[in-house]
């Protein structure tokens, strides 16, 4: 295991550490807000309204709602490390199988899927008029957003994830054991659990992990534009821009206009994105590195 993979799993650890424990370790309970309330200064006591700083009782502070930035981060871990997992892992799963049924399809060794078409559509773009046209303010599921999300980044990522796979897949088939297995009279699942995955176990981590940044990166995109997965609360006097599920790419882009005062709203959730996302980079990078290593031996 080398230095990258190392930091990366110690960045990821408290990640995690969230999204298990995020409603137990959380200092206020979900839906808690601070109203109005008064505070001994050194001019006695005067009202405070939200947002209040740093303090002892809200160590990251609160937002122009009064909600606690820290529990709506420890609350939100779960649906940002669970969104990202899962649809990472659904397009790698999807891409497997298509790609491992192309191997046994196709007669041509050398002509393996092609993704150009797909990939040369602009993803962002139809994803923000998809979905700023359903999830602002409108009576959907979350669930439902969710999917309509998955499904739009599934129809973009699959091809070029299953021409990948094929293409590494179809590197086992010209080995020796492979076409000795074949000759024998081995059968499809056969070979491809015990001649195939064996020897890709590496490239598709490598792949798997690639594919959580790419949609880590996508969410967070997303959010900078002010549309949020699973649902935007928009109200209009003032403006305010929320995010339904509290995810941490929701929070910065709700947060996106606090840059120039009042940054504690925006630091907290970015820190925790990009300590998620940072986690997630170095991880790859190192897998990939070792896979690097192995390869030339």
């Amino acid at each position: 295991m080398n230095l990258r993979v190392i930091i990366g799993l110690l960045l990821l650890a408290p990640v995690l550490a969230a999204v298990f424990f995020g409603p137990v370790l959380a200092p206020y309970p979900k839906g808690y807000s601070e109203a109005v309330r008064y505070e001994e200064t050194e001019n006695g006591r005067e009202l405070a309204a939200p947002p209040s700083a740093p303090s002892s009782e809200h160590l990251l502070g609160t937002n122009k709602g009064g909600r606690d930035i820290l529990s709506l981060i420890l609350f939100g871990a779960r649906w940002t490390v669970g969104i990202t997992f899962t649809i990472a892992a659904l397009k790698v799963l999807l891409g497997g199988i298509i790609g491992v049924s192309a191997i046994f399809r196709r007669k041509q060794k050398h002509k393996n899927l092609k993704a150009v078409p797909l990939n040369a559509l602009p993803q962002m773009v139809f994803l923000f008029f998809v979905l700023s046209t359903i999830s602002i303010n409108f009576p959907f599921n979350k669930m439902i957003l969710i999917t309509i999300f998955g499904i739009i980044v599934l129809i973009f990522g699959t091809p070029a994830n299953a021409a990948a796979i094929e293409a590494a897949c179809r590197e086992q088939t010209l080995k020796e054991y492979y076409t000795a297995a074949r000759t024998s009279g081995a059968g499809n699942a056969y070979l491809v659990l015990h001649h195939i995955f064996p020897f890709i176990t590496e490239r598709l981590l490598s792949l798997f992990l690639g594919e959580m940044i790419s949609v880590l990166n996508t969410i967070g995109q997303m959010g900078i534009f002010g549309v949020f997965i699973g649902g935007t609360i928009k109200t209009f006097d003032p403006v305010i821009l929320n995010s339904r599920l509290h995810e941490w790419s929701g929070l910065v882009g709700q947060a996106r206009f606090y840059i120039y005062s009042e940054q504690w709203i925006l630091f907290g959730p970015l820190a925790a994105y990009v300590m998620f996302l940072l986690s997630l980079y170095l991880i790859h990078e190192g897998v990939k590195h070792g896979f690097r290593q192995t390869f030339r031996q």
